[in-house]
């Protein structure tokens, strides 16, 4: 099985609990994934995560889709398509 970066740069549609996981991992180790986020983007990403509360459902389409970008972003390095 890939690491979990490997599964948020290939797939189309993540699943949420997926998603929730890998946005704690890149906020919280920070050191490892330093370069990837800016320290606004780090704070928004740990905004996102606590508003959520690990739930999609506390959050809008905006949150979620800004969730997802800063995640891919922390884990891969870019922008996402962006």
């Amino acid at each position: 099985m890939p690491a979990w970066p490997a599964v948020l740069i290939t797939a189309k549609r993540i699943p949420w609990k997926t998603l929730f996981v890998a946005g704690q991992q890149v906020y919280e180790r920070s050191k490892k994934f330093r370069d990837n986020l800016t320290d606004a983007e780090r704070a928004r990403l740990g905004e996102i995560l606590r508003k959520s509360k690990g739930r999609r459902a506390n959050l809008t389409d905006k949150e979620a889709g800004r969730l997802k970008e800063l995640v891919v972003k922390g884990a891969k390095g870019t922008a996402g398509g962006r």
